[in-house]
């Protein structure tokens, strides 16, 4: 995709400066209060909050308001995503749980919200042609080339690849992070991405949102600990991906 390609990223920078600005700021007060930073719930918020403002041009700010209602159907997708890929059998078409309930009804309600972004995205394209040469975000730039001949594009493949930029673009790059910083607060080395035709294609944008949110802290903070709440080797917990169980992280402010 090429909104994901090395020269198109530099131009999301300063939305992820911003972004990050407002993490260090919430980690700050923590620091201030000496209180425990749950790593992966506010690395969850900083990778909502870029990949919504850069997918919809849309300001969730999770990272100050709290959890917004797509993030919550995200959450839940996310979790029924990874049950149903490790389950021996698909049970979940002979037997409606709750849980399965509730997930196809998380589905119905991203793919609506998705619609309705799509739609206003399509009005204001339509009321501003200008906004055609130079999209803001990355779902004008789909229907944009949506448009041109012969592209293939129709309604429902613009809303599969922006549901799969939110679903792909926040669990991933928060995961990571968080293994990153563990091992590097213990000296320890870490390649966030591997290589080969399998390569995720959002590594660029990926790498970009770690490289801003350590410079952020390193530049603010000294890492006093990150640790599991009993002291050991964080465990890998099974999901959408691979990501550390619960981490604590503790802050000084540098003078």
């Amino acid at each position: 995709m090429a909104a994901l390609a090395p020269h198109a990223v530099k131009a999301y920078f300063p939305a992820l400066v911003a972004t990050s600005l407002r993490l260090r700021e919430r980690w700050r007060q923590a620091a201030q209060a000496g209180t425990g930073i749950a790593l992966a719930v506010d690395l969850k918020c900083y990778s909502i909050d870029i990949i919504a403002g850069l997918t919809f041009g849309i300001e969730v700010n999770t990272l100050e308001h709290g959890e917004h209602v797509l993030q919550r159907h995200m959450d839940i997708i996310l979790a029924g995503v990874a049950r149903r890929s490790m389950a021996p059998f698909p049970y979940w078409r002979y037997l409606r749980l709750a849980r399965e309930r509730e997930l196809d009804a998380s589905v119905a309600a991203l793919r609506t919200a998705v619609d309705q972004l799509i739609t206003d995205a399509r009005t204001l394209l339509e009321a501003e042609p200008a906004r055609r040469q130079h999209p803001a975000n990355l779902l004008q730039a789909m229907l944009c080339a949506a448009q041109e001949e012969g592209s293939g594009i129709d309604n429902n493949i613009v809303a599969g690849n922006v549901a799969t930029m939110l679903l792909a673009g926040e669990d991933t790059t928060s995961g990571t992070l968080a293994w990153l910083l563990y091992l590097l607060h213990r000296k320890q080395a870490a390649m966030p991405f591997g290589a080969g035709p399998r390569t995720c294609p959002g590594r660029y944008l990926a790498l970009l949102e770690i490289k801003v949110a350590c410079a952020m802290l390193l530049a603010t903070f000294d890492i006093a600990a990150i640790d599991t709440a009993d002291g050991r080797e964080p465990e890998e917990v099974m999901g959408f991906t691979m990501s550390p169980q619960a981490l604590q992280m503790r802050l000084r402010t540098r003078t």
